[in-house]
């Protein structure tokens, strides 16, 4: 027997190994192949696999790397690689080698919605880098590749001056709920977030004798707000689009009933209860939310004569909402204050602050405590 035969022999042995999960012992048969055979190139092959599978991604890519010597469109080799780049985080290299997988084989729909995600990955760390348009482009890629990305689609909108009504469900829910586990010591030690401690000393500056409230959380997140006025809580409901945000509230011991839903499907369903409430509060809600006349007029129905409005803005410097670079919706102090009039309140306080420390720059942003009359 040949040394040809005898690496096919252990190579096929090694194959064997390898689908009956015994990959350690595979190892040693694909090597002995490889050293009958060093121009062997499916030993080389199945070596990139077995040290894929055993998570040692400098191996695997040392020996798919020697497929692609002798084999340069070997699509399953250009996926394997850009799964692995893709997992080490580096995406213009997972990119690279997931395009020419595709184009050794075009009929690999996981192929694309995995270049989808390098791309969409990859614009946001661009993003984060303050590289827009490169950002532009990768995000612009990304929805080619999986066109119903709403988060994808949002920020194209937000790097081309197109601003919705709205963000997209979705992209909240997936933003936060990534978000939620080290959300709370994220804002308060890394970002500087100091709101809910304002937002509970203007309104004990207001200088009120009711000593209980009925509160309305929108957009509750890890329950960061009600933190500074559950002295005044003798009731409160959270709602918020995020399940994992919602679990971290729950653990507060805050909340009386947590609804997961949006911010206005939670108005509407808090308006069905008998007893109105005292207290509604929003605080770093509206970055994600556009056009707020519907929050407003829901939030004056929702809301007892007498009861308190208080929330948060991001500062905008049009005349209008705006949708920035960053993905978050500005709203200035005019058009706030009108629609607050429109629906029936009156400002009792307002201040300019630094909502918080976001790569590096100061967030500036507007806190509003209205009532209703």
């Amino acid at each position: 027997m040949d040394n040809q035969t005898k690496a096919a022999y252990f190579n096929q042995q090694g194959c064997e190994l390898y689908t009956a999960q015994q990959t350690q012992e595979a190892l040693l048969y694909f090597q002995e192949a490889l050293e009958l055979n060093p121009s062997l190139w499916e030993a080389n092959c199945n070596l990139g696999h077995c040290w894929a599978r055993l998570d040692d991604f400098v191996q695997a890519s040392f020996y798919y790397h020697r497929v692609l010597q002798s084999m340069p469109q070997h699509a399953v080799v250009h996926l394997n690689l850009g799964l692995i780049y893709f997992q080490k985080t580096q995406y213009s290299l997972a990119i690279s080698h997931l395009l020419q997988s595709l184009k050794a084989d075009p009929k690999q729909p996981l192929v694309s919605l995995k270049l989808a995600e390098a791309y969409h990955n990859y614009a946001v760390e661009l993003l984060k880098a303050r590289q827009h348009i490169d950002a532009l482009h990768n995000f612009e890629k990304s929805l080619q590749h999986e066109p119903n990305n709403d988060t994808a689609r949002h920020m194209v909108h937000a790097l081309t001056g197109v601003t919705p009504e709205t963000a997209p469900l979705f992209y909240v829910q997936n933003l936060f709920d990534g978000y939620a586990q080290h959300y709370t010591e994220h804002v308060t030690q890394s970002l500087c977030y100091q709101v809910p401690t304002i937002l509970r000393e203007m309104f004990d500056n207001l200088g009120l004798s009711a000593l209980s409230y009925r509160v309305l959380d929108l957009g509750c997140g890890t329950g960061l707000a009600l933190q500074a006025f559950k002295d005044l809580s003798s009731f409160a409901i959270g709602v918020d689009v995020s399940a994992n945000m919602l679990l971290e509230a729950k653990a507060t011991g805050l909340y009386d009933k947590l609804w997961h839903q949006d911010i206005l499907s939670g108005l509407e369903q808090a308006q069905q209860l008998l007893t109105p409430w005292s207290l509604i509060l929003a605080a770093d809600v509206f970055p994600y939310f556009g056009d707020l006349k519907d929050v407003f007029k829901n939030t004056a129905k929702a809301l007892q004569a007498g009861g308190y409005f208080i929330f948060t803005i991001e500062q905008g410097r049009d005349l209008s909402f705006n949708l920035e670079k960053s993905g978050r919706f500005t709203h200035p102090a005019l058009y706030v204050s009108t629609l607050l009039q429109e629906h029936g309140f009156i400002i009792k306080q307002d201040r300019d602050l630094i909502l918080r420390n976001q790569d590096h720059q100061a967030v500036l942003g507007q806190v509003f405590i209205a009532k209703k009359l």
